[in-house]
Protein backbone atom coordinates (compact mmCIF):
# COMPACT_ATOMS: atom_id res chain seq x y z
CA UNK A 1 0.00 0.00 0.00
CA UNK A 2 1.08 3.47 -0.59
CA UNK A 3 2.34 5.80 1.43
CA UNK A 4 2.39 9.75 1.40
CA UNK A 5 4.55 11.80 3.55
CA UNK A 6 4.47 15.56 3.37
CA UNK A 7 6.87 18.45 5.21
CA UNK A 8 5.35 21.84 3.89
CA UNK A 9 6.28 25.04 4.87
CA UNK A 10 5.08 28.79 2.64
CA UNK A 11 4.34 31.97 4.13
CA UNK A 12 0.54 33.07 2.64
CA UNK A 13 -0.87 36.38 2.52
CA UNK A 14 -1.01 36.65 6.62
CA UNK A 15 0.63 33.68 7.92
CA UNK A 16 2.93 30.77 7.21
CA UNK A 17 1.57 27.31 6.06
CA UNK A 18 3.35 24.62 8.15
CA UNK A 19 2.03 21.01 7.79
CA UNK A 20 3.23 17.64 8.50
CA UNK A 21 1.16 14.74 6.84
CA UNK A 22 1.37 11.12 6.54
CA UNK A 23 -1.38 9.50 4.16
CA UNK A 24 -2.04 5.47 3.89
CA UNK A 25 -4.52 4.11 1.51
CA UNK A 26 -7.12 6.23 3.15
CA UNK A 27 -9.20 9.08 2.48
CA UNK A 28 -7.60 12.24 4.26
CA UNK A 29 -9.75 15.56 4.10
CA UNK A 30 -8.30 19.04 5.09
CA UNK A 31 -11.32 21.01 6.55
CA UNK A 32 -11.17 24.66 7.51
CA UNK A 33 -12.33 28.12 6.32
CA UNK A 34 -12.04 29.69 3.09
CA UNK A 35 -8.08 30.82 3.20
CA UNK A 36 -6.94 28.50 5.71
CA UNK A 37 -3.98 27.14 2.97
CA UNK A 38 -6.04 23.77 1.95
CA UNK A 39 -5.51 24.60 -1.80
CA UNK A 40 -2.44 25.34 -1.42
CA UNK A 41 -1.67 21.96 0.28
CA UNK A 42 -3.25 20.46 -2.99
CA UNK A 43 -0.92 22.63 -5.25
CA UNK A 44 2.20 21.72 -3.35
CA UNK A 45 1.49 18.11 -3.66
CA UNK A 46 0.39 18.31 -7.26
CA UNK A 47 3.65 20.25 -7.63
CA UNK A 48 1.34 23.67 -9.13
CA UNK A 49 3.37 25.65 -6.41
CA UNK A 50 7.04 25.25 -4.63
CA UNK A 51 6.73 25.50 -1.31
CA UNK A 52 9.66 27.81 0.23
CA UNK A 53 10.81 24.98 2.68
CA UNK A 54 9.66 21.05 2.16
CA UNK A 55 10.02 17.69 1.46
CA UNK A 56 7.68 15.41 -0.54
CA UNK A 57 7.78 11.92 -0.61
CA UNK A 58 5.76 9.13 -2.02
CA UNK A 59 6.95 5.02 -1.19
CA UNK A 60 10.41 6.25 -1.14
CA UNK A 61 9.60 8.12 -4.37
CA UNK A 62 11.35 11.86 -3.93
CA UNK A 63 8.99 14.35 -5.45
CA UNK A 64 10.41 17.53 -3.45
CA UNK A 65 13.16 18.39 -1.36
CA UNK A 66 13.73 21.61 -1.51
CA UNK A 67 17.42 21.28 0.47
CA UNK A 68 18.41 19.02 -1.88
CA UNK A 69 17.37 20.92 -4.55
CA UNK A 70 14.45 18.37 -6.18
CA UNK A 71 11.33 19.12 -7.54
CA UNK A 72 9.48 16.87 -9.88
CA UNK A 73 7.60 18.23 -12.45
CA UNK A 74 3.99 18.04 -12.25
CA UNK A 75 3.42 15.43 -14.99
CA UNK A 76 5.85 13.28 -13.41
CA UNK A 77 4.06 13.25 -10.42
CA UNK A 78 1.84 10.69 -10.76
CA UNK A 79 -1.73 12.48 -9.14
CA UNK A 80 -4.39 12.97 -10.45
CA UNK A 81 -6.28 16.12 -9.86
CA UNK A 82 -10.15 16.48 -9.23
CA UNK A 83 -10.51 20.57 -9.73
CA UNK A 84 -13.50 22.36 -7.76
CA UNK A 85 -15.31 22.71 -10.93
CA UNK A 86 -14.61 19.47 -12.69
CA UNK A 87 -13.09 20.87 -15.67
CA UNK A 88 -14.28 19.21 -18.23
CA UNK A 89 -13.78 20.03 -21.86
CA UNK A 90 -17.44 21.24 -22.92
CA UNK A 91 -16.72 20.21 -26.64
CA UNK A 92 -15.95 16.55 -26.25
CA UNK A 93 -18.05 13.70 -25.33
CA UNK A 94 -17.37 11.99 -21.97
CA UNK A 95 -15.24 8.95 -23.04
CA UNK A 96 -12.72 11.73 -24.63
CA UNK A 97 -13.04 14.05 -21.40
CA UNK A 98 -11.75 10.60 -19.57
CA UNK A 99 -9.12 9.50 -22.04
CA UNK A 100 -7.65 12.88 -22.56
CA UNK A 101 -4.01 12.56 -21.76
CA UNK A 102 -3.84 8.83 -21.81
CA UNK A 103 -3.42 6.32 -24.10
CA UNK A 104 -5.05 2.99 -22.25
CA UNK A 105 -7.87 3.53 -24.01
CA UNK A 106 -8.32 0.08 -22.68
CA UNK A 107 -8.06 1.46 -19.15
CA UNK A 108 -10.76 4.32 -20.36
CA UNK A 109 -13.76 1.86 -21.11
CA UNK A 110 -13.11 0.08 -18.03
CA UNK A 111 -13.64 3.57 -16.36
CA UNK A 112 -16.20 4.12 -17.96
CA UNK A 113 -17.98 0.58 -16.97
CA UNK A 114 -16.71 1.08 -13.46
CA UNK A 115 -18.17 4.53 -12.37
CA UNK A 116 -21.54 3.85 -14.19
CA UNK A 117 -21.59 6.00 -16.71
CA UNK A 118 -20.92 4.10 -20.39
CA UNK A 119 -24.18 4.86 -21.93
CA UNK A 120 -23.05 8.24 -21.66
CA UNK A 121 -20.09 7.90 -23.48
CA UNK A 122 -21.07 10.20 -26.74
CA UNK A 123 -23.03 12.46 -24.85
CA UNK A 124 -21.22 15.93 -23.69
CA UNK A 125 -20.58 17.24 -20.56
CA UNK A 126 -23.69 19.92 -20.68
CA UNK A 127 -26.07 17.28 -21.28
CA UNK A 128 -26.04 15.14 -18.01
CA UNK A 129 -26.34 15.61 -14.75
CA UNK A 130 -24.15 17.52 -12.26
CA UNK A 131 -23.55 13.62 -10.59
CA UNK A 132 -22.88 12.29 -13.33
CA UNK A 133 -20.22 14.96 -14.74
CA UNK A 134 -18.44 14.49 -11.01
CA UNK A 135 -18.02 10.70 -12.05
CA UNK A 136 -16.64 11.62 -15.09
CA UNK A 137 -14.30 13.94 -13.66
CA UNK A 138 -13.28 11.50 -11.34
CA UNK A 139 -12.83 9.16 -14.12
CA UNK A 140 -10.49 11.37 -15.81
CA UNK A 141 -8.38 11.86 -13.12
CA UNK A 142 -8.33 8.02 -12.52
CA UNK A 143 -7.73 7.43 -16.33
CA UNK A 144 -3.24 7.85 -15.65
CA UNK A 145 -3.47 5.49 -13.16
CA UNK A 146 -1.94 7.56 -10.72
CA UNK A 147 -0.46 7.23 -7.25
CA UNK A 148 -2.20 9.78 -5.69
CA UNK A 149 -5.57 11.35 -5.92
CA UNK A 150 -6.37 14.66 -4.48
CA UNK A 151 -9.54 16.46 -4.56
CA UNK A 152 -10.43 20.15 -4.33
CA UNK A 153 -13.23 20.71 -3.32
CA UNK A 154 -15.32 18.15 -4.72
CA UNK A 155 -19.08 18.53 -3.82
CA UNK A 156 -19.03 22.60 -4.33
CA UNK A 157 -20.50 22.63 -7.65
CA UNK A 158 -23.81 20.95 -6.67
CA UNK A 159 -26.42 22.73 -5.52
CA UNK A 160 -28.04 21.29 -1.99
CA UNK A 161 -30.86 18.74 -3.37
CA UNK A 162 -28.11 17.13 -5.70
CA UNK A 163 -25.34 17.31 -3.14
CA UNK A 164 -26.32 14.45 -0.69
CA UNK A 165 -27.18 12.14 -2.98
CA UNK A 166 -23.54 12.49 -4.80
CA UNK A 167 -21.80 12.49 -1.59
CA UNK A 168 -22.87 9.15 -0.88
CA UNK A 169 -21.55 8.20 -4.97
CA UNK A 170 -18.55 9.75 -4.18
CA UNK A 171 -18.22 7.75 -1.04
CA UNK A 172 -18.60 4.34 -2.68
CA UNK A 173 -15.96 5.33 -5.68
CA UNK A 174 -13.27 6.62 -2.91
CA UNK A 175 -13.68 3.53 -1.04
CA UNK A 176 -12.42 0.98 -3.54
CA UNK A 177 -9.68 2.85 -4.55
CA UNK A 178 -7.18 1.51 -2.36
CA UNK A 179 -4.91 4.63 -2.78
CA UNK A 180 -3.78 7.66 -0.98
CA UNK A 181 -6.57 10.35 -1.42
CA UNK A 182 -6.66 14.03 -0.24
CA UNK A 183 -9.37 16.39 -0.10
CA UNK A 184 -10.24 19.56 0.88
CA UNK A 185 -13.57 21.42 1.49
CA UNK A 186 -14.67 23.73 4.04
CA UNK A 187 -18.15 21.27 4.90
CA UNK A 188 -17.61 19.39 7.50
CA UNK A 189 -20.53 17.05 6.97
CA UNK A 190 -18.69 16.24 4.00
CA UNK A 191 -15.54 15.19 5.32
CA UNK A 192 -17.52 13.27 8.19
CA UNK A 193 -19.46 11.31 4.74
CA UNK A 194 -16.44 11.19 2.79
CA UNK A 195 -13.11 10.96 4.97
CA UNK A 196 -10.98 8.37 6.83
CA UNK A 197 -10.05 10.78 8.96
CA UNK A 198 -10.34 14.72 9.16
CA UNK A 199 -7.59 17.27 9.43
CA UNK A 200 -9.06 20.50 10.55
CA UNK A 201 -6.67 23.56 9.00
CA UNK A 202 -6.58 26.69 10.76
CA UNK A 203 -4.41 29.65 9.63
CA UNK A 204 -1.97 27.57 7.84
CA UNK A 205 -1.97 25.13 11.01
CA UNK A 206 -3.38 21.34 11.78
CA UNK A 207 -5.79 22.32 15.05
CA UNK A 208 -6.77 18.51 14.86
CA UNK A 209 -6.37 15.52 13.13
CA UNK A 210 -8.25 12.64 13.79
CA UNK A 211 -11.08 9.97 13.01
CA UNK A 212 -14.73 12.01 12.39
CA UNK A 213 -15.46 10.11 15.76
CA UNK A 214 -12.54 11.71 17.09
CA UNK A 215 -13.24 15.06 16.71
CA UNK A 216 -16.79 15.19 17.46
CA UNK A 217 -16.17 12.91 20.69
CA UNK A 218 -13.21 15.52 22.02
CA UNK A 219 -12.60 18.35 20.43
CA UNK A 220 -9.08 20.03 20.65
CA UNK A 221 -10.39 23.41 21.08
CA UNK A 222 -13.40 25.65 20.09
CA UNK A 223 -12.60 26.41 16.71
CA UNK A 224 -13.06 22.32 16.26
CA UNK A 225 -15.80 21.86 18.44
CA UNK A 226 -17.98 24.50 16.64
CA UNK A 227 -16.80 24.01 13.11
CA UNK A 228 -18.16 19.44 14.00
CA UNK A 229 -21.64 21.09 14.86
CA UNK A 230 -21.62 21.57 18.64
CA UNK A 231 -23.43 24.52 20.49
CA UNK A 232 -20.91 26.40 22.57
CA UNK A 233 -21.32 27.85 26.23
CA UNK A 234 -18.86 30.17 27.62
CA UNK A 235 -18.47 29.70 31.79
CA UNK A 236 -15.64 28.95 34.22
CA UNK A 237 -15.41 25.42 35.80
CA UNK A 238 -15.15 24.40 39.16
CA UNK A 239 -15.70 21.73 41.37
CA UNK A 240 -19.12 20.60 41.88
CA UNK A 241 -20.93 18.06 44.47
CA UNK A 242 -21.25 14.18 44.15
CA UNK A 243 -18.06 14.16 41.42
CA UNK A 244 -19.52 16.81 38.89
CA UNK A 245 -18.06 19.98 37.40
CA UNK A 246 -20.34 23.21 37.79
CA UNK A 247 -19.67 25.73 34.97
CA UNK A 248 -20.54 28.84 35.78
CA UNK A 249 -22.01 30.19 33.22
CA UNK A 250 -20.99 33.95 31.56
CA UNK A 251 -24.57 34.94 30.71
CA UNK A 252 -25.61 33.94 34.16
CA UNK A 253 -26.47 30.40 36.02
CA UNK A 254 -25.06 26.84 36.15
CA UNK A 255 -24.76 24.13 34.10
CA UNK A 256 -23.42 20.69 34.57
CA UNK A 257 -20.23 18.66 33.28
CA UNK A 258 -19.13 14.84 34.54
CA UNK A 259 -16.00 15.76 32.97
CA UNK A 260 -12.84 16.91 35.16
CA UNK A 261 -11.68 20.51 34.68
CA UNK A 262 -11.45 23.94 35.79
CA UNK A 263 -11.13 27.60 34.86
CA UNK A 264 -12.38 29.41 31.69
CA UNK A 265 -14.40 26.69 29.52
CA UNK A 266 -16.63 26.51 26.51
CA UNK A 267 -19.26 23.82 27.08
CA UNK A 268 -20.11 22.07 24.52
CA UNK A 269 -23.16 19.54 23.45
CA UNK A 270 -24.24 18.35 19.93
CA UNK A 271 -27.99 19.33 18.65
CA UNK A 272 -28.80 15.40 18.25
CA UNK A 273 -27.99 15.25 22.18
CA UNK A 274 -30.67 17.85 23.26
CA UNK A 275 -33.95 16.98 23.52
CA UNK A 276 -36.99 19.42 24.12
CA UNK A 277 -40.08 19.88 26.42
CA UNK A 278 -43.00 21.79 27.64
CA UNK A 279 -41.80 20.84 31.35
CA UNK A 280 -38.37 21.07 33.43
CA UNK A 281 -37.26 17.70 33.62
CA UNK A 282 -36.64 16.30 37.12
CA UNK A 283 -33.86 14.95 37.33
CA UNK A 284 -31.08 17.28 38.64
CA UNK A 285 -28.24 15.63 36.80
CA UNK A 286 -29.70 17.38 33.55
CA UNK A 287 -28.97 20.34 32.42
CA UNK A 288 -31.76 22.82 30.82
CA UNK A 289 -32.76 26.33 29.19
CA UNK A 290 -35.77 27.55 29.17
CA UNK A 291 -36.90 30.47 26.78
CA UNK A 292 -38.67 31.29 23.61
CA UNK A 293 -38.13 29.56 20.65
CA UNK A 294 -36.04 31.75 18.63
CA UNK A 295 -36.50 29.41 14.91
CA UNK A 296 -37.27 26.33 13.38
CA UNK A 297 -35.75 25.23 10.63
CA UNK A 298 -36.87 22.09 8.59
CA UNK A 299 -34.41 19.35 7.45
CA UNK A 300 -36.32 16.64 5.80
CA UNK A 301 -37.91 14.41 8.59
CA UNK A 302 -36.38 16.48 11.16
CA UNK A 303 -35.93 20.01 12.47
CA UNK A 304 -33.35 22.23 14.07
CA UNK A 305 -34.76 24.39 16.73
CA UNK A 306 -33.53 27.11 18.46
CA UNK A 307 -33.58 27.96 22.41
CA UNK A 308 -31.60 30.44 23.99
CA UNK A 309 -28.17 29.99 23.57
CA UNK A 310 -28.75 26.29 21.98
CA UNK A 311 -29.56 24.58 18.70
CA UNK A 312 -31.71 21.13 19.33
CA UNK A 313 -31.74 18.57 16.22
CA UNK A 314 -35.05 16.75 16.52
CA UNK A 315 -37.95 15.09 14.59
CA UNK A 316 -40.46 16.26 12.38
CA UNK A 317 -42.84 13.95 14.69
CA UNK A 318 -41.56 15.23 17.74
CA UNK A 319 -41.97 19.05 16.58
CA UNK A 320 -45.26 18.13 15.87
CA UNK A 321 -46.14 16.38 18.93
CA UNK A 322 -45.06 19.36 21.01
CA UNK A 323 -46.94 21.59 18.81
CA UNK A 324 -43.33 23.31 18.93
CA UNK A 325 -43.69 27.18 17.62
CA UNK A 326 -41.42 29.93 17.27
CA UNK A 327 -41.86 32.46 20.18
CA UNK A 328 -43.37 30.06 22.24
CA UNK A 329 -41.22 28.72 25.59
CA UNK A 330 -40.00 25.52 25.14
CA UNK A 331 -37.19 23.32 27.85
CA UNK A 332 -34.45 22.35 26.13
CA UNK A 333 -32.42 19.48 28.06
CA UNK A 334 -29.44 17.09 28.08
CA UNK A 335 -27.45 15.43 30.56
CA UNK A 336 -24.46 15.81 32.08
CA UNK A 337 -22.56 13.12 30.35
CA UNK A 338 -23.35 14.79 27.01
CA UNK A 339 -21.59 18.15 27.92
CA UNK A 340 -18.23 18.08 27.15
CA UNK A 341 -15.54 20.96 28.46
CA UNK A 342 -13.23 22.41 26.22
CA UNK A 343 -10.75 24.65 28.06
CA UNK A 344 -10.34 28.62 26.77
CA UNK A 345 -7.39 30.33 26.12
Amino acid sequence: MATLTAELSHPLRSFALELSLEVGAETLALVGPSGAGKSTVLRALAGLLRPARGRIVLDGDVWLDRSRGVDVPPELRSVGLLFQDYALFPHMSVRANVAYGTRELRTVDELLERFAIGHLARARPGEISGGERQRVAVARALARSPRVLLLDEPLAALDAHTRATVRGELHELLAGLELPVILVTHDFEDALTLADRVGVLVDGRLRQLGTPGELVAAPADPFVARFTGANLVPGVAVAGADGLTEIILDAGGSMWSTEILTGPVALTVYPWEIALSREVPSDSAVNHVRAPIGRITALGNRARVTVGPLVAEVTAASVERLALAEGEPVVASFKATAARLVPLA
